[in-house]
């Protein structure tokens, strides 16, 4: 049965959820505040549904109870992502996978180029590539911009997806949660029509689509 004693209360950009009448407080103790009422409805829709998982509750810990408190050291960490940009190395072979990263990855990363003025370079095999300074100050300086829920949700979206300019693309929504996965899951999926794909394959892209569908809405809703 639904709980009806969660509501939201608070101004539309500072909102707070209230369980009958106390307002609630993360895991951490800190109070739960949050900055769109979309969002705080949202998660209040979670806590009545009384769901074993609650992701929207979890985003919205950890960007109070852990992005807040260490903003310098998460950008860092999203940030190097850049260096080794996923989409950046490219196959040596076959020609359909080859053709396949050029049509897929090239205009999301020359979208990156225009919108955030950071151009990278793009190689064969998995080798380093010497990315630009400027290129990787500039996308610093992008991520540093984010507010503490928006970084989490970007942290979020480049780690499961394992490429910084994907889940940039996706914060701006340039990209959608299908987008970003069909780029992120590029190699698997070449390599899973070729030879097919055994349960665990299965189950780990089914994850990695639904945690990215999760994000997508984590930045509708801010």
């Amino acid at each position: 049965m639904a709980n009806p004693g969660y509501m939201v209360a608070g101004e539309r950009t500072s909102c707070t959820i209230e369980r009958n009448g106390a307002p609630l407080k993360t895991p951490g103790g800190a109070a739960l505040v949050l900055p769109t009422q979309n969002l705080a409805e949202a998660i209040t829709e979670e806590l009545r549904a009384e769901a074993k998982e609650k992701p929207l509750m979890q985003l919205a810990s950890t960007a109070i109870d852990v992005v807040m408190k260490a903003r310098h050291k998460i950008t860092d960490e999203i940030a190097a992502y850049a260096a080794t940009e996923l989409l950046c190395h490219r196959a040596e072979q076959p020609p359909e996978l080859i053709k396949a990263q050029q049509d897929i990855w090239q205009p999301v990363l020359d979208w990156c180029a225009q919108r955030f003025g950071s151009l990278l370079r793009s190689g064969v095999g998995i080798m380093p590539i010497a990315q630009p300074e400027e290129s990787l100050s500039a996308l610093r300086a992008v991520v540093a911009s984010f507010d503490d829920f928006r970084l989490t949700g970007l942290s979020e979206a480049v780690r499961i997806s394992g490429s910084l300019v994907l889940g940039l693309a996706l914060a701006e929504r340039h990209f959608s949660a299908e987008q970003v996965f069909a780029a992120a899951e590029l190699d698997a999926t070449h390599q899973m029509e070729k030879w097919g794909a055994d349960p665990a394959i299965q189950k780990r892209r089914e994850t990695i689509r639904r945690d990215i569908e999760l994000v997508e809405q984590w930045f509708g809703l801010l």
